[in-house]
């Protein structure tokens, strides 16, 4: 999903041209080339996170539920998104103009939704970051309530072991 649809979507965008009898419909990417970035530049560094990203996702898949590495998988996943959002958003790949003959030209502006999204991203951090500690913590009382089960069968075992030997110096006195 990260790198097979991101990848032909761009593309194609950048190879789409339609031509009617109104004249020949095409996105322009000079805005994006004009820029600090060029169009091959954007399409490796969003393929390059993406094979990331699927890594990550297999990570916290293989993973078994409630583990740390599960919680830092999560964390991960969400900043690998967050910086996936953030190259689309502020690339120049968020304002697409696409010419369209005679008629004109015709932005296609998706900047809202990528600011939406980065909310998005935003709650799961925090409800990645909540996981993270709940698994320490979870952690951590695990094995608060095995050192207490340990301590008190060692005890156990003690009073056992003078028991024994109170009885057997009771059963010697009594000979």
């Amino acid at each position: 999903m990260y790198i097979v649809l991101p990848w032909i979507a761009l593309y194609e965008i950048r190879a789409f041209s339609l031509t009617g009898p109104h004249g020949t419909i095409q996105v322009d990417f000079q805005h994006v080339s004009s820029g600090a970035l060029n169009f091959s530049t954007i399409t490796f560094y969003i393929e390059a996170i993406g094979i990331i990203m699927t890594s990550l996702y297999f990570a916290k898949g293989s993973s078994p539920k409630h583990s740390t590495r599960r919680a830092i998988a999560s964390l991960l996943i969400v900043l690998g998104s967050g910086a996936y959002i953030y190259i689309i958003r502020y690339a120049g790949i968020s304002k697409l103009p696409i010419e369209l003959g005679t008629f004109g030209t015709m932005t296609v502006d998706i900047t809202e939704f990528m600011d939406f999204l980065f909310g998005i991203i935003m709650l799961n951090s925090i409800l990645a970051i909540i996981d993270i500690f709940l698994v320490i913590y979870d952690h951590r009382m695990k094995n608060y309530v095995g050192e207490k089960i340990l301590n008190e069968l060692e005890s156990a075992q003690q009073e056992i072991v003078q028991s024994k030997e109170e009885t057997a110096n009771d059963s010697d006195e009594a000979t």
